[in-house]
Parts: structure tokens; sequence; C-alpha cells
């Protein structure tokens, strides 16, 4: 289920962290699968889904330096000639989707930056409690 774009935005506002729920494809939503059915989407769970959201938006930079692992720096797909290092590789991150996972109780995110990282990016579970439970490149 894609979250209302207006309010997403509110939420976001001029946070340099965040692509725009204008872009395309669509970035913000719930996810449902066999576990959690469109049909089971509650108020209560979009307003997690909002509360989450704005949790992230005002704490992106914590968020996004516990993700990054130096070493993805490494990875194939940066465009060293783009980015210099670990840190400006970090520094330049932005969540690229921010998903809620009621099914799995997962808030899920793809941290990206098409300058230096394009067709690719950071995947990061967290629980409900912003302890990560994966985090990988691809």
């Amino acid at each position: 289920m894609y979250m209302e774009k207006d309010k997403v935005q509110r939420i976001i506002e001029k946070n340099h962290r965040f692509i725009s729920p204008y872009e395309e494809p669509e970035s913000y939503y719930l996810w449902t699968d066999d576990h959690f059915t469109d049909e089971q989407i509650t108020d209560e769970i979009i307003h997690l889904y909002f509360n989450k959201l704005q949790y992230a938006a005002a704490n992106a930079d914590r968020l996004i330096n516990q993700a990054f692992k130096p070493e993805f720096y490494q990875f194939y797909g940066v465009d060293k000639q783009q980015v210099s290092s670990p840190d400006e590789m970090c520094s330049g991150l932005i969540f690229d989707s921010f998903v809620l996972s009621p099914g799995q109780k997962l808030i899920c995110a793809n941290l990206s930056n098409d300058q230096y990282l394009f067709g690719h990016f950071i995947a990061v579970e967290w629980d409900y409690h912003w302890q990560i439970k994966s985090v990988w490149i691809d």
C-alpha cells in the first residue's frame, strides 16, 4: 500500500537525506505479503508507519551512519571517480525508499546515491526499536 505523498512530504520536508515522494517509482509504502494482507492494514498501522518515518527523518544521519560499513566503499558498483572515501560515501547516502513490513515487524530502507552508486543500493532492515537486523550492499 503506497502512502499519501503529501503527508510523506510534510514529514520529510526538505531533509536532504530522503528522496522525494513524488519520484517514480514510488518509494514510501507498507509491504504486505501472504502473512499480512492489505485487508489487515488498520489506521493504527498507518499511524505507526508515519511515526517511524518521522523518527527516521529526525535521525537520518545517525541511522545512516549506524548502517554504513566502511567496506561498502570497496564494492565494485561504487564509482570512485565520483566519491573518494568511505566517509564521503556515507555522508552522501539518502533514503531511496522507506517501507514498513508489519507482517515481519521490520522497517526497511534502501540507501543510495545515483552519482556514485548508480543502479545499486545498501539495503537496511531494522526492527521496530531501530535495532539493525541486517544490512547489505547490492
